[in-house]
């Protein structure tokens, strides 16, 4: 299984991932996806080709909560990737809200060993 990211899913990421309209996304929350809206995929989640790929290597999964629409989230693997790849990148000020969930997230994990 591969741990990076190509640098077209990083693209897509950071897209999906950047403060916009002032608001800065959280991880937790993963990526809203699409849905099917006629055909036989109707009311099935839409992926997009990076996503579909991160999905394929184990580093996000598909979710859809009751009443809302399907996320994909990262996956304990995923966010470790995105925490190099975030750190060894040109990391901007676009992104400190994503290093500041990742650092709090990893010390998170380390104290309760989940």
């Amino acid at each position: 299984m591969t741990t990076a990211y190509t640098d077209a899913e990083l693209e897509f990421l950071k897209g999906r991932l950047s403060i916009q309209f002032g608001a800065a996304p959280r991880l937790a929350d993963g990526v809203i996806l699409k849905t099917w809206k006629s055909g036989p995929d109707k009311g099935k989640p839409r992926l997009p080709q990076a996503i579909q790929s991160l999905i394929e290597r184990g580093m996000m999964s598909v979710v859809t909560p009751a009443r809302s629409f399907p996320v994909a989230k990262f996956t304990a693997t995923g966010l470790q990737a995105l925490q190099v790849a975030l750190r060894s990148g040109r990391d901007d000020k676009r992104f400190a809200h994503l290093v500041a969930e990742l650092s709090s997230t990893v010390e998170a994990h380390e104290v309760t060993g989940r």
